[in-house]
């Protein structure tokens, strides 16, 4: 007996009706199995940095509320569970960006060492091709710290601004409650931000300075005789970097010259005496 005459149809391969997917089904499914899977990802990500956000910011709030006076025992315990995993959360980020900005910094300082190269001949396929794709990340990298740091800038400048006028109104007269713990955190938030942006210009001039005398040595080493391929490597290095650093400095130099042109000469004291007084 055939399988037509018992009734059986097992249908043409990849209908609807045998079950069976085409190809073309089958990447279709993978496909919408791969982007519930991602957008599942992202969900889990989004709750995940909610939660270490919430537990941080819970951890100031108790952390204030102990500055005030005793907390309740079910606040200690809080805090004391509370306070390691935000401290790990914080040294787990603080890795991962180091080893990211290792990571650009390699690459950046890649891409001086085969842009040097390609000056003095042609480069091979494989420092061709490297070269074009670290100058691509290089470049979005810059791209994203000039934005980054341009909303931080706009964020800074905001609250600077607003304790100004907290001071001025305080200068005025008593500032009501919410003014006065308004301006004891901006202030705060102010001081520290000087601070580093001082201790940062400390540690780059340090550096522009090591930098610079380096090269200084390894050019009058090179003046008594040839130098050790480390030597020349070195100085290969460094050269390019302290032209830009110099370059740089001069450009922001000629900015404040110009600058000091521009404003009455009454208002850029003020702002100088004003700067100086904070």
């Amino acid at each position: 007996m055939t399988a037509a005459a018992a009734g059986i149809d097992f249908g043409s391969p990849g209908n609807d009706e045998s079950g069976v997917l085409t190809p073309t089904a089958q990447r279709a499914q993978q496909d919408e199995r791969s982007a519930r899977r991602k957008q599942q990802n992202r969900a889990s990500d989004a709750k995940y940095r909610q939660a270490k956000k919430a537990a941080a910011a819970r951890v100031v709030v108790l952390e204030e509320l102990a500055g005030r006076g005793p907390l309740t025992e079910e606040q200690e315990a809080e805090l004391a569970e509370l306070q390691p995993k935000v401290a790990q959360q914080k040294q787990q980020k603080k890795e991962k960006n180091a080893k990211y900005r290792q990571a650009k910094k390699a690459a950046a300082d890649r891409v001086v060492v085969l842009e040097e190269l390609a000056g003095r001949g042609p480069l091979t396929e494989e420092q061709e091709a490297e070269l074009a794709e670290l100058q691509s990340k290089v470049a979005q990298w810059k791209q994203q710290t000039k934005e980054k740091s341009a909303k931080e800038y706009q964020a800074r400048k905001a609250v600077a601004d607003r304790v100004v006028v907290l001071e001025e109104l305080a200068g005025q007269g008593p500032l009501t409650e919410e003014q006065e713990a308004e301006l004891a955190e901006l202030g705060s938030k102010v001081a520290v931000w000087k601070q580093q942006t001082k201790a940062k210009g400390a540690t780059y001039r340090q550096g522009l300075k090591a930098a610079t005398d380096r090269v200084v040595v390894l050019e009058e080493l090179a003046g008594q005789g040839p130098l050790t391929e480390e030597q020349e490597a070195e100085l290969a290095e460094l050269q390019p970097k302290v032209a830009v650093w110099k370059q740089q400095t001069k450009a922001r130099s000629a900015k404040s010259r110009q600058a000091k042109r521009l404003l009455p000469p009454g208002l850029w004291c003020w702002r100088s005496w004003r700067g100086r007084g904070r």
